[in-house]
């Protein structure tokens, strides 16, 4: 199946949700929770269209001719440009005959994103990608080569090393690879990379990912210590916290992660998700989460207008803000969750910073 891609480039990631957004651009997007930014933003910028039936499948296979294809245009290279990178490969492929992506396959090859196999002159273009070659094309393509410290025994290590110690993949168990903070599921290093993944690592690599921010961050908000408390206003975010427990932790190590940022805005939501340290490193990144600020759009399907209120704020927009508490955390964090979570809203001081009138 061909599958017309157009790209806007990486500088056109990470598009700024507004009041005016259309809604989910696939009608199968809120069921991708983990990748639902990656995904918005690779529609956004044009890299992925989706299906003839407008869905965009991300646990679909990709093959090794349509990676390619997302990889040229995801870096920038303009439709009309392509046949002229492609002019740059030694064409040496002996399976890659003139078809559709011909010349992507080649564009990626003059940038030395891809080789072929060792010791033949093949690409396999059908062939579903691999993890390990996912990781590999999709960072020579993103970011290039990662430095020698990264090398160890195999092939695949300079990229599987990269991206753990930049905090993007973590293994749960030997040999099982999963995304931080979403807790997606990659897969072993010989599973195929389906398309959730790779627009999750593409989003991951652009230059606007902003991972998790230190509330200490002004990119984040603007914090101030209050002794045992801090106070955060989230101007950027929409909402502020008049006291949330430290309780002896550093602030510098309390971090915001935020879930879906453009799901708010497109008939989906929003989580904002607090993490502290834990003393013994247990946890996902050595942190637990303790709460999550949450802002659901008016048109969610899953809001109820029989909830109860009384644990919602309306913001001029019609959207909903409410917070929930982590299930399970580490027992020397158990009282900053309980004081966090016990009374309601105003054990938070949650707030909206565009309430409704």
């Amino acid at each position: 199946m061909k599958k017309m891609i157009a790209s806007l480039g990486l500088i056109s990631f990470l598009a700024t949700p507004s009041a005016s957004a259309a809604g989910l651009p696939y009608p199968d997007l809120d069921t991708y929770f983990g990748n639902f930014e990656a995904v918005y933003q690779m529609a956004e910028a044009g890299v992925f269209t989706g299906y003839p039936d407008g869905t965009f499948a991300g646990s679909a296979n990709i093959n090794r001719a349509e990676l390619s294809k997302v990889l040229v245009l995801a870096s920038g290279v303009m439709e009309e440009d392509v046949a002229a990178c492609a002019e740059g490969a030694t064409k040496t492929f002996s399976d890659v005959p003139e078809d559709w992506y011909t010349d992507y396959v080649y564009c990626a090859q003059a940038k030395a994103w891809i080789n072929g196999d060792d010791g033949a002159s093949t690409f396999r273009p059908a062939d579903d990608v691999k993890v390990a070659e996912g990781f590999k094309m999709i960072l020579e393509s993103q970011v290039g080569t990662p430095p020698q410290i990264y090398w160890d025994t195999y092939w695949y290590d300079p990229y599987v090393n990269y991206l753990a110690e930049q905090v993007q993949i973590v293994q749960n168990s030997p040999g099982y690879y999963f995304f931080t903070y979403i807790s997606g599921y990659v897969g072993t290093l010989d599973d195929v990379m389906n398309r959730g993944a790779v627009a999750e690592l593409l989003y991951r690599n652009s230059i606007y990912y902003p991972g998790a921010v230190a509330i200490t961050d002004q990119s984040a908000g603007y914090y101030e210590n209050l002794g045992e408390d801090f106070s955060f206003i989230g101007e950027y975010y929409g909402f502020s916290i008049a006291h949330a427990p430290l309780l002896g932790v550093d602030p510098e190590d309390v971090y915001v992660f935020v879930h879906n940022y453009a799901g708010a805005y497109n008939e989906y939501y929003t989580s904002y998700e607090f993490y502290y340290p834990t003393a013994d490193g247990s946890g996902e990144e050595g942190r637990n989460s303790i709460f999550s600020v949450e802002v659901y759009s008016p048109e969610y399907a899953d809001w109820s207008p029989d909830a109860d209120l009384s644990n919602y704020i309306e913001d001029s927009s019609g959207r909903w803000i409410t917070f929930s508490c982590a299930q399970e955390v580490a027992e020397e964090l158990e009282d900053i969750r309980s004081q966090a979570c016990n009374d309601g809203l105003e054990g938070l001081g949650l707030e909206s910073m565009n309430p409704a009138d």
